[in-house]
């Protein structure tokens, strides 16, 4: 059997340095959008909009789509750059290097093997970031249900997502991380940004409600069960699109669920030195 550690990893290590840039950055992410929530209609309406941009840029010209990510990714980098420097004329450095090198380095292998997944992992960490603040316990439940839902339909059912993603990726967009499978380094596997924001967004919920150890070991849940589920496609399906949602929530409920029930069974079982008040003593 094929099996990969360095994509589990990645997850694992994205998703950590989101949870401890969300710590520092909270108050000031919240101040800048006034504390502003979703709510869970606000989560579905996202996730529609997500799933119709997906089957639109199916027959969108490719040049249309470059024209439109880059303007997209020019404004999230202005935005990240704002933020750390809280300086209005210094958030031009981060689009403005983003555009230089990716037009003087996107044909060659400086851009594929180091700077896409370098501007691929800076935008989903921060975007993740921004946007965690609007979320809350329920809300990223419920968009996490509806994102995978729409995961499966749109790779497994309509299959406009492996359309979309390969004329992204043909235009060496960093919409993936792209990394050799470790040990092996017989291919390369690709994981998109919404896996990864999806995996950043559930560690900043989880905690903020259960603490950062128990946050953290649910990444890592949420790794083993993406890595146990890549080395079978890997091993017998090797050509087959996975919607990557499916592992990374499923490792998610599987890390809470657990959680829960060890809580649920901690409270009905009492402690072995408990005194009851109201049991008659033995001289009576």
């Amino acid at each position: 059997m094929t099996f990969d550690v360095m994509l589990p990893t990645a997850l694992i290590l994205i998703a950590v340095a989101t949870i401890l840039l969300y710590s520092k950055l909270e108050k000031r992410v919240k101040t800048l959008f006034e504390e502003k929530e979703f709510t869970i209609k606000d989560a579905l309406l996202i996730v529609i909009a997500m799933g119709a941009m997906i089957t639109v840029l199916v027959i969108v010209p490719s040049q249309a789509i470059l024209v439109l990510f880059l303007w997209v990714f020019s404004v999230a980098l202005f935005m990240i750059t704002y933020l750390i420097s809280q300086r209005w004329y210094l958030g031009f450095v981060g689009p403005v290097a983003f555009l230089v090198l990716y037009f003087l380095f996107k044909d060659t292998a400086v851009w594929n093997y180091y700077l896409l997944d370098l501007f691929a992992i800076l935008f989903i960490v921060f975007i993740t970031v921004y946007v965690g603040s609007f979320f809350t316990w329920k809300t990223t439940f419920a968009f996490a249900a509806f994102l995978t839902i729409m995961d499966v339909i749109q790779v497994l059912g309509t299959g406009y997502m492996i359309t979309t993603s390969k004329k992204i990726f043909d235009l060496s967009l960093p919409i993936f991380i792209v990394l050799p499978v470790v040990p092996s380094l017989e291919a390369s596997m690709a994981l998109g940004l919404g896996d990864l924001f999806l995996t950043g967004l559930l560690g900043i919920q989880t905690e903020k409600k259960y603490g950062r150890r128990f946050a953290i070991l649910a990444i890592v849940s949420m790794a083993v069960v993406f890595g146990i589920v890549e080395a079978i496609m890997l091993t017998y399906f090797p050509h087959q699109g996975l919607p990557a949602t499916v592992m990374i929530f499923g490792g998610w409920l599987i890390a809470v669920a657990t959680k829960y029930g060890w809580k649920k069974t901690s409270r009905d079982i009492p402690p072995s030195h408990t005194h009851y008040l109201d049991t008659p003593s033995m001289k009576d």
